[in-house]
């Protein structure tokens, strides 16, 4: 049993060289994808309290 064992070891690590080349691909859209996500709440954070002020402008002005 202890062959099978070394036997599998080895059989797993030549699958994860394998599979590391396909998610290394992925990697490199997660990675723009978490790139995208940052700035896209930098940005709308700006704007944010800029709008909540306007929205309370514009009842106001209306009233």
């Amino acid at each position: 049993m202890n062959e099978q064992l070394p036997d599998d070891a080895p059989a797993r690590l030549s699958i994860d060289p394998a599979q590391l080349t396909d998610p290394g691909e992925l990697r490199g859209g997660h990675a723009m994808a978490v790139g995208a996500v940052l700035p896209k709440p930098i940005p709308p954070d700006a704007p944010e309290p800029a709008q909540a002020p306007e929205g309370d402008k514009d009842p106001a002005a209306e009233s």
